[in-house]
């Protein structure tokens, strides 16, 4: 009876080293288990293996090459060149210089990056806004509109100062124009209270000076 239980004991001990050799078996790979170059590689870049991470033994010299006797002259095919060319795409097209919420101290430098580079729900590369609702990194509504009317008021006090200034060159410019034209419209000064521009006042002056000079002509012939 003991006999019997024993070998019952071994055989099922047996079964068991037997499944776990199996279990092992199909876990682990062989250069045999591949038909191809492809093959090889797609496995070993989806378990992200390498020379240093190598569980099957696929890489037997370590330099980063599985089963080079299918892999030797293995040149990637179209599916995975397309595969590659579209990382390398997403790659290039992930936004330099990534901000994130952390990144800033406080509200005020959030919308101010927000409001600068004009982003919004639809157009946010960093990913400031992940409940789309237009307001970067949990800020309030009541604070981004405050930010904006500052933000407006003070683009508009900038232009009206700008319109003023430039209406008041232009006033004293006209002002001026208007000086010189007046100075240079003035026929002569005002004329002396001695003066007169009577006719018969001339007249009178011109006898007696015709007198005048008669009279100091016919002294001189006397003499």
């Amino acid at each position: 009876m003991i006999k019997k239980m024993f070998a019952v004991g071994l055989l099922s001990l047996g079964m068991v080293a037997g499944g776990a050799s199996a279990v092992s078996a199909d876990e682990d790979k062989n250069c045999d288990d591949f038909s191809s170059g492809d093959e090889v590689m797609e496995y070993w870049n989806d378990n992200n293996f390498s020379a240093e991470n190598d569980p099957d033994g696929l890489d037997r010299d370590s330099d980063g090459q599985p089963c080079e006797s299918l892999t030797e002259d293995w040149e990637p095919s179209e599916d995975q060149e397309s595969n590659s060319e579209e990382t390398s795409e997403s790659s290039e097209s992930a936004v330099s210089n990534d901000k994130n919420c952390d990144d800033f101290e406080n509200h005020e430098e959030v919308m101010a990056f927000w409001y600068e580079n004009d982003y919004d729900e639809n157009n946010d590369p960093h990913d400031l806004d992940r409940d789309n609702d237009n307001l970067p990194c949990e800020v309030s509504q009541s604070e981004w509109d405050s930010f904006v009317a500052d933000k407006e008021d003070g683009s508009e006090s900038s232009s009206s100062d700008e319109d003023t200034s430039s209406e008041s060159d232009e006033q004293e410019a006209t002002d001026s124009e208007e000086e010189a034209s007046a100075e240079q419209g003035e026929e002569g000064g005002e004329l002396p209270d001695t003066s007169s521009n009577n006719p018969l006042m001339m007249l009178v002056g011109l006898i007696i000076s015709a007198g005048t000079g008669l009279f100091l002509i016919l002294k001189k012939q006397l003499t």
